[in-house]
């Protein structure tokens, strides 16, 4: 432990820092109170702590460190914050002390240095200070317990500004009690006792009743039970209760639970209760917040996951407690309603806050996206594959899978590097694409060497299944996926712009490169998936899959067109050739020019080539080929591309490839 070098932070901090009898929160070793009206300089502070290395470490509290500090003192300032400040100031940096906790609050001019403001609460400003981290009285560090921003009180709460709490009589009053406490104290069987006793004896202390009072009522409670319930049995189950009580308060103020992130997910554990909540996809609706909701513990003898995934409001008050009557049948003794406030109101907060400002020009560079296969798949980007149901997209799906895999071309699918990839499945049935793997496999010539491709099938939206793909993720080592489809995927929703916003929330917090099958819009001019308009618009590039209309036995020729890039041209169409034989699916490039309806989707210079591909034309042959598109627009495309010749006399020709510039 280095005092001076966590003073100079202070000091950088921007607080006044005096140093402070060793072990010790007085007397301080200087004259404090020059310091606060200007802070020591670094220099200063060396001088002290060099001739003092063990000295505790003082904030000069009030304007000239910008700090006003809520002390809370043992098992009374425990009580006053629960009773008068819960819920009436804002979230910020706590302080453990060796009885209590400081809250540091920005400097509040309207709140005065005051001992007992209430019970066990002093405050802390003009004219104090506090012991700070990480100095040690009698033996007891202090600690830095809950790191955020030091917040500012906006208002005052009443308790502070002089006024008492106002009150309902509830917590004194047994006579406004919910019907079941009424019955219960009319006494219980012998099977329902110590559990009735156990939440009598809660509720009572929720509501802040005298521990006298309690006890005299649970006695009341054990003569009319029937047998009566033992004295002594009574006792030491208020007792237990009581403590119980006590932590689970003390717990709720001083020891909030350990925030990380992982992607777009909220992971919250509370080590003392060895409890980890996990909130991914979060997303508003009217009603506020909404994610999805996994719990797991460490405690012995109890399942490591204990619920979930289940679609969480967090500002629910019925779901809330539905949430909590299921979760107290599986561990009874978790304060399960201040732990899901708390990740509510943290979750909350943080949400409202947003994404940190950046600098763009700190901002690291990061490389061209490489193409997996070009240009169907981009490395960490996601594509959708869309096109009416039966055209091949699973198979194209597959095929592009097979060839990432591998390492090697399946047909037109040149893979640039290899990955493992992981299929799922929203659709089918693992048997039907174990056929097709095969049979691509086998057009590939890896005859009974089909390769070792994961699948999973799911049911639910995919943001209730993140969790289970992570582990898939990590056990396969997987860095492809294939989500087949989206409509599914969305919970069947892909019409709500929620429901697609939520999916790419999802999909973003895999962190992999994904290739989405999709459904068509029922307007085909639209050239979008079907559903929200956010499934074009979150996608980094979008493919229309076509297939020919009348197809020879045993083959299938599709047009690929690109619909959306983000960070190209539009690529050229992709022609693929679907041969099946004999369990055998062999894969081609198709020329699209070749096939009518699939040719007239093609951009003009293209329909022209595949035309004068098979010899010169004349324009007036052109246009009876072409009847679709503007004569003046083919006359313009003629004239304006470098590859088309004139002949003279109407008539027009191409340049072999080898023959352009």
């Amino acid at each position: 432990m280095n005092l001076l070098q966590d003073a100079l932070q202070y000091a950088k901090l921007g607080y006044s820092i005096v140093p402070v009898t060793p072990g010790e929160k007085a007397p301080p070793l200087v004259d404090w109170q020059a310091y606060q009206d200007a802070p020591a300089n670094p220099t200063q502070i060396r001088e002290w702590w060099n001739k003092t290395p063990r000295a505790n470490i003082a904030i000069v509290t009030g304007r000239i460190s910008g700090l006003t500090v809520i002390d809370l003192d043992g098992d009374k300032g425990r009580d006053s914050f629960r009773t008068s400040l819960d819920n009436q100031l804002p979230l910020t940096r706590i302080h453990r002390t060796p009885r209590g906790a400081h809250m540091l609050f920005q400097y509040c001019e309207d709140l005065k240095q005051t001992t007992a403001i209430l019970p066990g609460v002093d405050v802390r400003n003009d004219g104090g200070y506090i012991i700070a981290p990480p100095s040690i009285v009698k033996g007891k560090p202090y600690e830095l317990l809950r790191e955020r921003e030091i917040a500012a009180i906006t208002t005052l709460p009443p308790s502070l500004n002089g006024q008492k709490p106002a009150s309902n009589g509830s917590a004194t009053e047994i006579g406004d009690a919910p019907k079941w406490v009424s019955s219960a104290l009319s006494g219980v069987s012998i099977e329902h006792r110590n559990d009735t006793a156990a939440r009598l004896i809660g509720y009572f202390h929720a509501k802040g009743l005298p521990s006298d009072i309690i006890q005299a009522t649970m006695e009341l409670f054990a003569e009319r039970c029937d047998p009566p319930m033992d004295i002594a049995e009574l006792h030491r189950t208020i007792e237990s209760v009581t403590r119980y009580q006590v932590l689970a308060q003390e717990q709720r103020i001083l020891t909030p639970p350990l925030l990380t992130r992982d992607g777009d997910a909220y992971i919250y554990t509370w080590a003392d209760q060895q409890i980890t909540l996990h909130l991914e996809g979060v997303y508003r609706q009217k009603d506020g917040l909404h994610g999805t909701l996994n719990i797991d513990t460490a405690l012995p003898g109890v399942p490591s996951h204990i619920h979930g995934p289940v679609n969480w409001g967090l500002f629910s008050t019925s779901g809330r407690n539905s949430l909590v009557s299921y979760l107290k049948k599986r561990i009874e003794t978790t304060d399960w309603p201040s732990l899901l406030e708390e990740a509510a109101r943290l979750t909350s907060g943080m949400e409202a806050e947003g994404e940190p400002v950046l600098t763009l020009s700190e901002v690291p560079h990061v490389p061209a996206t490489l193409d997996l296969i070009d240009p169907l798949v981009k490395e960490s980007e996601t594509t959708i594959l869309f096109g009416d149901g039966g055209t091949g997209k699973s198979t194209i799906a597959l095929a592009v899978m097979l060839a990432l895999h591998t390492g090697d071309p399946v047909g037109p699918l040149f893979p640039n590097q290899q990955r493992r990839g992981l299929y799922i499945d929203w659709e089918a049935e693992a048997s039907t694409h174990r056929s097709r793997l095969e049979a691509l496999s086998n057009g590939m010539g890896l005859i009974d060497h089909m390769p070792d491709i994961s699948y999973l099938r799911c049911h639910m939206g995919l943001h209730d299944h993140v969790r289970q793909i992570k582990a898939a993720l990590s056990r396969t080592g997987a860095t492809f996926l294939v989500i087949d489809s989206a409509g599914p995927a969305c919970a069947g929703e892909p019409e709500k712009a929620e429901a697609a916003i939520r999916f790419f929330n999802a999909l973003r917090s895999l962190k992999v490169t994904s290739l989405v099958t999709a459904h068509v819009t029922k307007e085909e001019s639209k050239g979008k998936p079907f559903g929200s308009v956010f499934f074009h618009n979150l996608a980094r590039s979008t493919f229309e899959v076509i297939q020919q209309n009348d197809n020879p036995d045993g083959e299938i020729n599709l047009g690929i067109y690109q619909r959306k890039a983000n960070n190209s041209r539009l690529a050229k169409p992709i022609g693929l050739n679907f041969v099946y034989a004999d369990e055998l699916i062999h894969v081609m490039r198709a020329d699209l020019t070749e096939f009518e309806d699939l040719a007239a989707r093609l951009p003009v210079a293209a329909q022209l080539a595949g035309i004068l591909r098979h010899g010169q034309k004349s324009l007036q042959d052109i246009y009876q080929v072409l009847p679709g598109i503007n004569q003046q627009t083919i006359r313009q495309t003629l004239h304006r591309r470098a590859e088309f010749i004139d002949q003279g006399r109407g008539f027009y020709g191409i340049l072999a490839r080898d023959e352009r510039n």
